[in-house]
């Protein structure tokens, strides 16, 4: 995978991780170039609850595998029940602020393919300039307290990257089915619109990027 973890050498970080292949993957490579770049690892497992039984079972299953490899973890649960993608995300990103008192940053597994779906979306919604940038890390001291991130080592990886990645390291992961359907927006961008583009027009995600 193309990964530069030199800007993020000597730092406290924590990954998020859901136990998808994109998070899983990211955090096997923070922990097996931990020690290269001077990186102190922890993770962080956050259960929304809209999946049920699934989102315990995710949670289990990303607390095994820390448990295993000696990774601390850090796991929240949702005292209220989402009904939407919306307010699980502003949830989540509390989380990551709780955070912010024990590491320099939160990681998360968000790809070149992703950030190519978020420009597209903010596109197509009609989008200033700022909707172009996609992706990116952000700096969120003023809200955190103190000098506090959130960093995306795999923004340059496509999705092909990570998955080879997945199988030459026999990496573990769990699906998420929510992923598949195609009644979010997103995720029609995702399984329709970005790969007719690509047909079209090769290597349009990395162009984007």
């Amino acid at each position: 995978m193309n990964v530069n973890l030199q800007n993020y050498a000597n730092l406290k970080i924590c990954a998020a991780v859901s136990g998808g292949r994109d998070s899983m993957a990211l955090l096997h490579y923070l922990h097996a170039h931990a020690a290269e770049y001077n990186i102190t690892l922890t993770a962080l497992n956050c259960d929304h609850g809209i999946r049920g039984e699934a989102s315990v079972r995710d949670s289990a299953f990303v607390a095994e595998y820390c448990k295993k490899n000696g990774i601390p973890l850090s796991r929240h649960v949702a005292d209220a029940k989402f009904t939407d993608e919306g307010g699980a995300r502003a949830w989540r990103f509390g989380c990551y602020l709780k955070e912010a008192e024990h590491c320099d940053c939160v990681a998360t597994a968000h790809h070149l393919n992703d950030n190519a779906e978020t420009v597209l979306f903010n596109l197509a919604r009609g989008s200033a300039l700022a909707g172009m940038e996609g992706i990116t890390d952000q700096d969120f001291t003023a809200l955190a307290g103190r000098p506090f991130k959130l960093i995306r080592p795999l923004i340059a990886c496509t999705r092909a990257e990570i998955d080879e990645y997945i199988a030459a390291n026999g990496i573990p992961y769990v699906d998420d089915d929510t992923n598949f359907e195609t009644n979010y927006t997103r995720n029609k961008i995702r399984h329709n619109v970005l790969p007719a583009l690509e047909e079209a027009v090769p290597g349009a995600a990395r162009a984007i990027y």
